[in-house]
């Protein structure tokens, strides 16, 4: 590792670098699962893969929408939902 420049990053940083990146660009689980050869998701989830910030704006822009929005507002998107699937 050194001999790439990455001095203080240890294997198991770049396995968790690896597998929040993944996660939080959308990639699924099981595709992030078998990248690093996980035999268990679970072991991909709950060792490597970390919380990001912008995952979790992500979520509280989903929450918020699902539950402020306005009957108007939920008709509009339902509406674009559906034409898009057209």
């Amino acid at each position: 590792m050194a001999n790439a420049g990455l001095t203080g990053a240890s294997f198991h940083d770049l396995r968790g670098a690896n597998a929040t990146t993944l996660v939080a660009e959308g990639v699924d689980v099981k595709t992030a699962q078998t990248r690093p050869g996980h035999a268990d998701p679970r072991t991909t989830l709950s060792i490597y893969a970390r919380a990001v910030p912008k995952a979790d704006r992500a979520a509280a822009d989903t929450l918020g929408r699902t539950f402020f929005q306005t009957s108007a507002e939920r008709s509009r998107t339902k509406g674009a939902r559906e034409a898009d699937t057209r």
